[in-house]
């Protein structure tokens, strides 16, 4: 379908949470104020709070199609809190091996990127037909918007070009939602025969998330 000109994405709405519970809003709100570096889970889980027993069950609903899951899998995760006094934006970027990448100028990515929205807002995602590879000058034939919504989930190919724009020029375009709601979102990136360098979350981290 088509809403205010562009493509909705709802092919790409896997499922939705059918609620939120305010522990996990507060976990990602109490986790943020330390750090806003990603972590990582890896397969077979062993979760121990409810950032990472989400992590998990995005994993599992995205992989269950599969056979059996190789060595070096699991889940990357991390939460953006954007609340109304900052910029709500996320630039254009690619999901990737963030410290691979500095270090050696390599790009390794995961399977499938995912976000979930735990508010809603008036700043969606946007998600580019353009992958890493492809020459940088090269046209994008089209892009996939998802509007903000309670419990919804998206995923698309690790690979993809996406963003979470709130320029000026975007107001109108986003055009619903409540723009003096804190923006949260719950990022999972589902590696699979593969991890990137981050580390698990601390037991202070744990501690800390769950306060």
């Amino acid at each position: 379908g088509v809403e205010n000109g562009a493509p909705k994405m709802d092919a790409f709405a896997a499922f939705s949470l059918s609620n939120v519970p305010p522990t996990l809003l507060d976990s990602c709100t109490n986790l943020v104020k330390d750090t806003k570096e990603t972590f990582f889970l890896p397969y077979p889980f062993s979760p121990r709070t409810d950032m990472e027993q989400l992590a998990a069950s995005v994993f599992e609903f995205h992989t269950r199609h599969l056979g059996s899951i190789p060595p070096n899998s699991g889940a990357e995760f991390w939460c953006q809190v954007k609340p109304p006094s900052a910029p709500k934006s996320v630039d254009l970027h690619y999901d990737k091996d963030e410290h691979l990448s500095e270090a050696f100028a390599l790009g390794s990515f995961p399977l499938l990127s995912t976000v979930t929205y735990l508010t809603g807002g008036n700043v969606g995602t946007v998600i580019f037909e353009h992958a890493y590879r492809e020459d940088e000058a090269a046209p994008i034939p089209e892009c996939r918007v998802s509007y903000p919504e309670v419990g919804k989930h998206i995923v698309f190919d690790g690979e993809l070009l996406h963003c979470a724009p709130d320029e000026p020029e975007f107001k109108e375009f986003w055009g619903r939602g409540n723009d003096e709601e804190t923006r949260v979102t719950f990022l999972v990136n589902v590696w699979v025969g593969g991890r990137p360098a981050v580390e698990e979350l601390s037991e202070e981290e744990r501690r800390g998330g769950e306060e």
